[in-house]
């Protein structure tokens, strides 16, 4: 499967992930979250998510798609 780093993402907006008095984590669509200066990682399924500072060097990238600092909703259809 090929995997797709898309970077140079202006924002990336993501449903928010928050712990339950358990520590499980659930996520909220009534509550986004917005990394600024993004990149994603993903084949089939979202792998990494992050900042673009941060991107991980043991991936190995196929394709890379510049977002040309455009905002990005993944998986909001």
């Amino acid at each position: 499967m090929k995997r797709i780093l898309i970077s140079n993402i202006g924002s990336l907006i993501t449903i928010s992930q928050k712990p339950d008095a358990r520590g499980n984590i659930h996520e909220s669509i009534n509550e986004l979250s917005i990394i600024h200066d993004a990149a994603m990682i993903f084949t089939d399924t979202f792998e990494w998510i992050g900042k673009a500072s941060d991107i991980p060097t043991e991936y190995k990238i196929d394709q890379v798609i510049d977002a040309n600092g455009r905002a990005i909703i993944p998986g909001f259809v």
